[in-house]
């Protein structure tokens, strides 16, 4: 009983964090409210962060901010190719992150396209999975970046197998 009863808490705690992160407006309080302003300090703290797990959170941010920014409009080219410059990190997070934000951009964002398309071939190629989190791949999250900054569908490595009955040669 006393089983059932922590996984009955575990399952309540969980729900309320969702709710509480999901809602938007976590529980009553006004939510956070982002600005193109706030991407200038965001990318120092990327360019200077030292530990893999702060620039991965601050990449993440970077990445809302780029989602939920009103005034996306007014990011000027420059700060547009420091964000794509990130692309080149050594850290899969931070790329994976980067490019969430990247296609938002849209098609301001094209000269991400080599660099994307270098990652997300990688990623295909790799032997390991390339799991982020729970269902989401590297590869997956380059191509629906680089969908919404062409407008042009790519091709997942299941739909060629589907197509061809076996994967691309590496």
């Amino acid at each position: 009983m006393i089983r059932f009863y922590r996984l009955w808490m575990k399952i309540c705690v969980v729900l309320i964090l969702s709710a509480y992160f999901l809602s938007g407006s976590a529980f009553g309080r006004e939510p956070i409210q982002r600005h193109i302003s706030d991407i200038e300090p965001l990318l120092k703290k990327i360019e200077t962060e030292q530990s893999p797990r702060a620039r991965w959170d601050l990449a993440d941010e970077l990445a809302m901010t780029l989602w939920t920014a009103p005034d996306l409009d007014r990011i000027s080219d420059d700060l547009i190719n420091r964000i794509i410059l990130l692309l080149r990190d050594n850290d899969e997070a931070v790329q994976f992150s980067v490019a969430k934000g990247l296609g938002r951009l849209g098609p301001r964002a094209m000269a991400a396209v080599p660099e994307l398309e270098r990652i997300m071939r990688e990623a295909d190629a790799s032997e390991k999975l390339n799991i982020i989190g729970l269902g989401v791949s590297t590869a997956d999250t380059m191509r629906e970046a680089l969908t919404r900054i062409t407008g042009r569908e790519y091709e997942t490595r299941l739909d060629y197998w589907r197509k061809h009955g076996s994967l691309p040669r590496r």
